[in-house]
């Protein structure tokens, strides 16, 4: 009986270890409460995404599943927010976020990008999407 305590206690430990830092989370999103308002996904796509010629399709992909990983404020999140520095992806998100997001660009758009896709040289979200872009339009017919 002691035992399956003390696994439970590990395992609430462990969970509590992988998963996101609300603190951050919260201190994130007063952060991107400031000087941003908050834009529809149209606004955001023609104010930053449409003169790159990415398609809206695949920025509302990647905003959609990056907020649900995150618990972030998408509609406030700027190209040129740092992935790490200023949105700390890593700590806002579950430890596993990034092959969530692996996994379904592969079922949404049959991709396989597991193997390459290093956010350490992908600094900003800009240098996401526009890599995300780049990858889809090398295997599209």
């Amino acid at each position: 009986m002691w035992q399956q305590i003390r696994n439970r206690l590990m395992n609430f430990k462990t969970e509590a270890d992988l998963g996101p830092d609300l603190r951050a989370r919260r201190n994130v999103n007063r952060s991107l409460l400031q000087p941003r308002p908050a834009l529809s996904r149209q606004e955001l796509y023609t104010a930053h995404w449409q003169h790159r010629g990415v398609p809206q399709e695949i920025v509302d992909f990647i905003h959609t599943r990056l907020q649900s990983y995150s618990g972030l404020q998408f509609d406030r999140v700027q190209p040129t927010d740092r992935l790490e520095e200023d949105l700390k992806l890593t700590l806002v998100s579950w430890y596993d976020w990034h092959l969530a997001f692996c996994e379904e660009l592969y079922q949404e758009y049959g991709i396989d990008m597991s193997d390459f896709l290093d956010l350490q040289t992908l600094r900003t979200l800009e240098d996401l999407v526009l890599f995300v872009n780049t990858q889809l339009l090398a295997v599209s017919p």
